[in-house]
């Protein structure tokens, strides 16, 4: 039952926010890079408004090892994920004050479930890429997150 709520919940959410602000998600203007550590670079599209976070990467077929989603806030607070109309999973790394903090996995979308997550700690940026990436790249809780020019590639 509160598992349904919560389904119910986010389903409104999501359709009221992407009727109510228009989206900025797949705004190829709002390119920026990101690197990891000094040696893992993301293209990454900013996700800045409500709209464009709650659109997030929901409905793309696919994302490149080498793409992203970083979704900016202006403040520091817990952040809930899901992922309504994915059609990939996701490794969502939670990033406060540049430090990656935690990192979760959701898998791709089956059966018509809504895989989300809690982040255990506060976060001013979340950036969202391909499951299991974060695991095969070697990236880590602690590491440090830049961003740089979107002219670097």
């Amino acid at each position: 039952m509160k598992n349904t709520l919560l389904v119910l919940l986010a389903a409104f959410l999501f359709f009221w926010n992407v009727t109510a602000f228009p989206a900025a998600s797949g705004d190829k203007n709002n390119l920026t890079a990101v690197l990891i550590n000094n040696r893992h670079l993301f293209m990454v599209e900013k996700a800045c408004t409500v709209g464009a976070r709650v659109q997030g990467l929901s409905g793309r077929k696919e994302l490149a090892d080498d793409e992203g989603m970083l979704f900016v806030f202006q403040d520091k607070k817990i952040r809930n994920f899901w992922m309504i109309d994915m059609h990939f999973g996701l490794d969502i790394l939670f990033i406060n004050n540049g430090r990656i903090m935690e990192i979760i996995t959701l898998p791709k979308p089956a059966g018509g479930e809504i895989p989300a997550c809690l982040s255990s700690c506060q976060a001013d940026q979340v950036l969202e890429i391909n499951a299991g990436l974060a695991r095969k790249l070697g990236i880590h809780p602690g590491d440090r997150l830049t961003e740089r020019r979107s002219d670097v590639r």
